[in-house]
């Protein structure tokens, strides 16, 4: 059978679109298989990489320093160069093993996209150590021993660490990379000694914006209540505070400036077994407990915000029956407030029970029962007349004055920035689940009546 010519050529052509198509599928998936390869990173061994943070905490214990706190930034940089490494024939020698995939240096890869790690204006705190062999106790007998891998890993400057260790042919790759940033402090609890370790930037300059040589710091438990009346002095290590929680917050000064950080209490980053004349600076007297503190409903920020400005001026109308409970009898508590603080004060002649009190505004409540902690002096139950309560936010640089019209200060907590509620918000007075008044933002004092047993009779409130 003959084929014309025509259809032929249309054959022809037809057979070479289709040789072309499959050609172009082929080196297309080939590019995305070869692409992946190039671009997935090897898996970094967890658990050898904590052995490493482990074997280095413990000897800047030995040494009088701050354990490190990991971060993920540092972790990246790590896996990414050791990843790199692995990728070539050979290992490159001596110091050449820290230059990138484009020469690079490891300070300039920090600063550089993806990981932008923050400097202190134009220099980045980086350091980088490495180690090709069996296991860890090799790679720190190694470290140990050169003179300038212990001076990068025993600087007092770096805090935070990225560890990789991707498997070898003689063990593994170990980068780890070290390094601090402006008003990042951490601190690191050892649960099984009862220590807390504390940071501090060695970094210091005329013209910073970040915290320099912090001074004082605070302690916060997992639910942001304060653990101290006041802020104590910074020292290297602090007891760890029991009954805490699962974390707890360390607020540091340097009385300008305030940085935040938060400690986790199940995370073991330091050897298990200290000797304690390695530590110095741990203080005789312990970090109060919070067994006995009200629970409260406060989350720690890192930083302390703007003060919000009062624009507002919002005044809602009670009800009949809030009328007539507020009403019944002349005032006998006083708010006092501003921007920074508020206080809750007996203005009548006898004692008052006050317990039942729950201030609210933007949806956030601070019963009076916050106030029941180990500090407060007197009863919640017996409130002595002209005597006080006050609460201000934890980032305040030192105590606050006492209201003048206030007798004795009876107790003070400090709640988040965040939860002065009153700066932006009425207060709603609400005693067992009545509202006794709406004091508007608009006032800086506000008075009522905490009711009676005669007032109940007459206004008709209920127990509940």
């Amino acid at each position: 059978m003959m084929i014309p010519k025509s259809r032929s050529r249309f054959y022809r052509v037809g057979l070479l679109a289709i040789i072309l198509w499959l050609f172009v599928l082929y080196s297309a998936l080939s590019s995305g298989i070869i692409a992946a390869q190039n671009t997935a990173s090897p898996a970094n061994d967890v658990a050898e990489a904590a052995r490493v943070l482990t074997a280095l905490n413990g000897w800047r214990i030995e040494q009088g320093l701050s354990p490190f706190q990991p971060d993920a930034t540092l972790e990246r940089m790590a896996v990414d160069q050791a990843a790199y490494i692995l990728s070539l024939p050979q290992i490159p020698a001596g110091g050449a093993i820290h230059n990138g995939r484009s020469g690079e240096s490891v300070r300039e890869r920090a600063v550089r996209s993806p990981y932008n790690w923050s400097s202190y204006g134009i220099n980045p705190a980086i350091g980088e150590i490495a180690y090709v062999g069996a296991n860890v106790s090799a790679a720190v007998r190694f470290w140990r021993g050169s003179d300038i891998h212990n001076r990068t890993a025993m600087n007092s400057w770096y805090r935070q660490i990225g560890i990789a260790a991707l498997p070898h042919r003689l063990g593994f790759i170990y980068i780890v990379v070290v390094g601090s940033q402006p008003n990042v402090l951490p601190a690191i609890a050892d649960p099984a000694n009862n220590r807390l370790y504390l940071t501090n930037d060695r970094f210091t300059s005329g013209t910073a914006t970040w915290i320099q040589t912090a001074t004082q710091v605070r302690l916060f438990d997992a639910l942001g209540r304060p653990l101290q009346r006041d802020w104590t002095p910074w020292q290297p290590v602090l007891p760890l505070p029991q009954g805490v929680g699962d974390r707890l917050f360390v607020m540091y000064s340097d009385g300008t400036f305030f940085t935040m950080t938060e400690v986790a209490l199940d995370t073991w980053l330091v050897p298990q077994t200290v000797s304690a004349t390695t530590v110095a600076g741990l203080p005789p007297t312990p970090i109060p407990t919070a067994t006995s503190l009200a629970r409260a409903n406060v989350t720690p920020t890192p930083l302390p915000p703007t003060p919000t400005p009062i624009t507002q001026n919002v005044v809602v109308q009670p009800t009949a029956q809030q009328t007539a409970v507020a009403s019944s009898g002349e005032p006998n508590v006083m708010l006092i407030y501003s921007a920074r603080t508020l206080t809750l004060q007996n203005i009548s002649a006898a004692p008052l029970a006050v317990r039942e009190i729950i201030l609210r505004g933007g949806g956030v409540n601070l019963p009076v029962t916050f106030w029941d902690t180990q500090w407060l002096s007197g009863s919640l139950d017996a409130l002595a007349p002209r005597d006080c309560l006050q609460v201000w936010a934890w980032t305040e640089a030192s105590a606050l004055p006492q209201e003048p019209a206030c007798r004795q200060r009876r107790g003070v907590i400090n709640v988040a920035p965040d939860r002065l509620f009153w700066r932006s918000n009425d207060i709603e007075v609400v005693w067992r689940n009545t509202t006794l008044a709406i004091c508007t933002i608009a006032q800086t004092t506000c008075a009522f009546r905490v009711p009676n047993l005669n007032d109940l009779q007459a206004g008709g409130a209920t127990s509940q």
